[in-house]
């Protein structure tokens, strides 16, 4: 079974660690790259496996740049929280379900 890894990101992005991803033609390739650009935060989006490895290899040696970006998602978490966008979208959908169901009833 393959996992979308969209829980576990947001767990680490909540205690600020940074997060690397390549977002792939699949959802869980792209649900942590749509967190990442929510919040503005693209330092660590990865165009390819290599990309990835210079990336994770970065955050690993260079401790200034794993301080900026720790600080990019501390700055921005807020976005990923407080988007009613979805919370309508959401809304709307449970809305035209139930105005389904209801229609089918009569």
């Amino acid at each position: 079974m393959e996992w979308s890894g969209g829980h576990t990101t947001l767990e680490a992005l909540i205690c600020g660690l940074p997060v690397v991803t390549c977002p792939g033609r699949f959802l869980r390739g792209r649900t942590t790259s749509a967190m990442l650009e929510m919040m503005e935060v693209r330092s660590t989006l990865a165009e390819s496996k290599d990309d990835y490895c210079r990336i994770a290899t970065r955050l690993a040696q260079d401790p200034a740049f794993y301080e900026q970006v720790k600080s990019d998602i501390s700055k921005h978490i807020h976005h990923l929280f407080n988007d009613r966008a979805f919370i309508n979208g959401l809304e709307d959908f449970y809305r035209a379900c139930v105005s389904c169901i209801h229609i089918r009833k009569r």
